[in-house]
């Protein structure tokens, strides 16, 4: 170490503080017969350091890489209980694989565009816009796959897409609400003040255009 003050000599212990303090740790954790055997552990945990930043950088996960987690995670959790969920996540992974393209997206690159994407997909399947099978709970679901990444740190991107707004219409009547929300259609229905309101209501005070005679003329 130089002792003078001088602006390069001080610029010089930094550096020499930075080359020695590997060295300094590996003589705390290990013992060597030589210098020669410091310096080649030395080398080898500079080229494993090396070789794992190419692979870091190189290598991200991809959306279809990231749900495969996600599904584990649920299925096999370390400090919870096995969750159930997983199956509507495979559900999204099936729809993924079938598109083929999305899935292979790396998890910092989804973004709007994604979205529009696969909802296409998802609605076009039957080649027929509008069709498309449980089109809500397959967007809420890669919704909440890019939220989970998100709260994992691998990316900024918050979910934006106005699926809703793409939603398919269903036009076929059906008695019961759960066909519709399974095809994918949405179901509206009265608020509490609204339904008061049609059970308090006085059928008497309605006016038809057509007088009951008549109909019932033409009922029988």
């Amino acid at each position: 170490m130089f002792i003078s003050k001088d602006e390069n000599d001080l610029r010089n212990n930094t550096i020499l503080l930075d080359f020695l303090t590997p060295f300094e740790k590996l003589l705390e954790e290990h013992e060597f017969k030589s210098g020669k055997e410091l310096f080649a552990m030395y080398e080898l945990g500079e080229k494993e350091r090396a070789e794992a930043a190419i692979i870091a950088q190189k290598k991200e996960l991809t959306l279809g890489e990231f749900l495969e987690q996600v599904i584990d995670d649920l299925k096999n959790p370390t400090k919870r209980k096995p969750s159930s969920n997983f199956m509507t996540y495979q559900t999204l992974l099936s729809k993924l694989k079938k598109e083929n393209r999305v899935i292979f997206t790396p998890i910092s690159k989804v973004n709007r565009n994604t979205f529009v994407h696969f909802s296409d997909f998802v609605l076009n399947q039957k080649n027929v816009k509008g069709t498309g099978k449980n089109y809500i709970s397959i967007m809420k679901l890669l919704i909440a796959t890019i939220n989970r990444a998100r709260k994992a740190g691998l990316t900024d991107y918050v979910p934006n897409f106005p699926y809703m707004d793409y939603a398919p219409v269903i036009n076929n009547l059906s008695e019961n609400a759960s066909d519709l929300n399974n095809s994918g259609g949405t179901v509206k229905s009265l608020s509490p003040e609204q339904y008061e309101q049609f059970v308090q209501l006085d059928l008497n005070v309605i006016k038809l255009k057509k007088s009951t005679s008549k109909l019932l003329q033409r009922a029988v």
